[in-house]
């Protein structure tokens, strides 16, 4: 998981794509997480995949039981050129290299069956 201090970073070179073009995100993007190349695609996978954040509520049910429910809101944590960057850095990243980023995906969609199971059993 990155820092708070990388995650910073993370989304200043973000961004960067409002003025930059892709490559030249993508290059920063490299330079800034040389040693961590995995770790801040992870978190932009993370990033891209919570778009529209998810809004937990619970509360009473009108038999008097405690209820609750998951809801999309309309907000989304990256901005379109943010989205658009973040998208062809995952893309630059592992283009040369497709057993990676399958890897990823496979782990990021064990992640989500997990938090559907662990809403079923609410």
């Amino acid at each position: 998981m990155l820092s708070a201090a990388q995650l910073d970073s993370l989304l200043s070179v973000l961004s960067e794509a409002e003025s930059k073009t892709l490559d030249e995100v993508a290059i920063a993007f490299r330079k800034s997480f040389a040693d961590h190349l995995f770790k801040a695609g992870w978190a932009l996978s993370i990033l891209l995949d919570d778009g529209p954040a998810l809004t937990a509520s619970i509360g009473f049910n009108h038999s008097g039981h405690i209820g609750h429910s998951v809801t999309r809101s309309s907000l989304s944590l990256l901005r379109l050129p943010q989205r658009l960057a973040a998208l062809f850095i995952l893309y630059d990243l592992y283009r040369h290299d497709p057993i990676q980023y399958l890897l990823m995906r496979v782990w990021q969609w064990q992640r989500q069956w997990q938090w559907q199971y662990h809403l079923i059993q609410l």
